[in-house]
């Protein structure tokens, strides 16, 4: 059972607690209207003082309480100051955005005259990160807010604690929101924020994970190369940060990871890299130079300049600048790895042989089951039998025409007609032999 306390201090308390919301809901009103510096600064240590004598008494009086009610005053006023402490942030931000706006004493004076900037233009206040607990942004996440609050000699703990909880959300902010937002505190809070997302172990476990979960490209396109060759490099360079380079030591990491992650490159590349490494020493063959020829891939497929502005450019300055020979210099690399990979996609895609896939005897000799899983795993167009693209990008927008067929296929993954007699289809003969025919003609002059 509880002590009954004094009438003039139960009084005294409420009155300071209703008094107390009045002057927050006034400091939270004045820190978003254009009002004079002085008057919120007032309004600001106003509330500070009257906090400060009502947590004095908040704490006489939960001392006679039983446990039950202690415990559940303590946490009442808990939510009281943590809204207070909110809003003394937010109150202290506004002062210091203001005080930036002023300008220097060197403005004043001399209309004409210009004094000399205190600082190399003015940056907008930063707004700070919300992290909800994806372990790959923590480093960032944190980078930020101790340059921001955490590193700042002007904020106390507790107002520095209150910064963090606003910058938090989701299951990162119900790790440290059950914690009294005191200045005795914010050090525990900080520890838990960087023991459960800022170990290094878990970190580079984050990071291995995302190399392999990487999306796939398997459209030779400018976009789909260059994203996963961003993404991947990416993560290598933020290894190598942290201490952990893959492509360091006598047999490194990147060797594990260079088989899985070269499968996620269209197979054209995949061929055309197989090919210039199968004709160097085996040193070159390695992840680092992987995505460099990944890139210079990439990069030729983009778009190319107009020539006729280029010579006449250099018609005008009457010689050839240093950085005409650059690009001319890239370009003649890039047209090198396009070359390798459109050979690749000349090349019989289910042999290798010097062939189309149309001429490839393993291809023709296989029943429709097999040509149709061939034509998958080699990751062949369906309408063309041809490497780099898929069939609904295909320009060839024929029919099959194998028996009357409408479909959007290619005649050699026509489906067989059922046999009863004979071994082979009449369907699949009429289509094989008028696939000879058509290429036998399309080969005429």
């Amino acid at each position: 059972m509880s002590m009954v306390k004094p009438p003039s201090v139960s009084k005294k308390l409420i009155a300071n607690k209703a008094r107390l919301n009045r002057l927050l809901t006034e400091l939270e009103e004045l820190s978003i209207d254009a009002v004079d510096d002085n008057v919120l600064a007032g309004q600001l240590e106003l509330t500070e003082a009257l906090f400060r004598e009502t947590d004095a008494l908040q704490a006489d009086w939960e001392q006679d309480l039983e446990a039950e009610e202690q415990s559940a005053a303590i946490e009442d006023w808990a939510k009281s100051r943590r809204l207070f402490l909110e809003a003394k942030a937010r109150a202290h931000a506004r002062l210091r955005q203001k005080q930036d706006d002023r300008p220097s004493r060197g403005d004043s004076g001399n209309p004409r005259q210009t004094a000399a900037p205190t600082r190399i233009g003015k940056l907008s206040e930063l707004t700070l990160p919300q992290f909800d607990g994806e372990v790959l942004e923590f480093p960032t996440f944190w980078a930020q807010f101790e340059a921001s609050v955490h590193g700042r000699t002007d904020l106390d703990a507790a107002t520095k604690f209150a910064y963090l909880l606003s910058s938090t959300a989701g299951r990162t902010q119900s790790a440290i929101a059950g914690i009294p937002v005191t200045a005795a505190h914010y050090p525990h809070a900080v520890g838990i924020l960087e023991k459960r997302f800022g170990r290094p172990k878990n970190l580079a476990r984050a990071h291995f994970l995302a190399l392999w979960k990487a999306p796939a490209c398997r459209e030779m396109t400018r976009h789909g190369i260059q994203s996963l060759v961003d993404i991947l490099t990416k993560h290598l360079r933020c290894l190598a940060a942290m201490g952990k380079d893959p492509h360091a030591g006598e047999l490194p990491l990147s060797e594990a990871l260079m088989l899985g992650l070269k499968e996620k490159f269209p197979r054209a590349l995949q061929r055309a890299w197989d090919i210039k490494v199968g004709s160097g020493p085996e040193s070159e063959d390695n992840l680092e130079n992987l995505l460099e020829f990944a890139q210079l891939q990439a990069d030729s497929l983009s778009p190319t300049s107009n020539p006729g502005v280029e010579d006449s450019g250099r018609e005008k300055n009457g010689r050839t600048t240093r950085k005409d020979s650059r690009r001319r210099e890239r370009d003649r690399v890039q047209s090198s790895a396009a070359a390798l990979v459109t050979s690749v996609q000349h090349s019989c895609p289910f042999c290798e042989g010097d062939h189309d896939a149309t001429g490839c005897k393993r291809f023709l000799d296989a029943d429709h089951t097999a040509r149709r899983s061939m034509s998958r795993e080699s990751g062949v167009c369906y309408k063309c039998l041809k490497i780099g693209h898929l069939a609904r990008e295909c320009r060839k927008g024929r029919q099959c025409g194998v028996d009357g067929c409408r479909q959007a296929h290619h005649q050699l993954l026509h489906p067989q007609a059922p046999t009863r007699v004979s071994a082979r289809s009449p369907g699949s003969d009429r289509s094989h032999h008028g696939l000879l025919a058509a290429r036998s003609s399309s080969l005429k002059p």
